[in-house]
């Protein structure tokens, strides 16, 4: 597992919502309209709940994965997903093309 995948596993409920206030991503969901999500972890401090989704093309490992976290609309349900190494090169100041 590369650095990124490890420290995606540290990041809290309050680094995806500053990530989101940071890049001016707004909250309104984008099928309802609703103005009102839930981040996707147990409590601003928790660790946030991260989904791999299993990569599929040629290239590709058997078991590689993206990683992803995000949050839920709270009127329809809408998920909303953000690509885990992105928010941890925020946090952390990281190039992008590092794995």
């Amino acid at each position: 597992m590369n650095e990124k995948a490890l420290k995606a596993r540290e990041l809290k409920g309050e680094d995806l919502n500053s990530f989101i206030d940071a890049k001016g991503i707004s909250t309104i969901c984008l099928l309802c309209g609703n103005d009102g999500v839930m981040i996707m972890s147990h409590g601003p401090d928790k660790p946030l709940q991260l989904f791999a989704m299993p990569l599929v093309h040629p290239d590709a490992e058997p078991g590689d994965t993206a990683e992803t976290a995000g949050f839920i609309c709270s009127n329809c349900g809408h998920v909303t997903t953000f690509a885990a190494s992105l928010i941890v090169e925020w946090k952390y100041g990281e190039p992008p093309n590092d794995g």
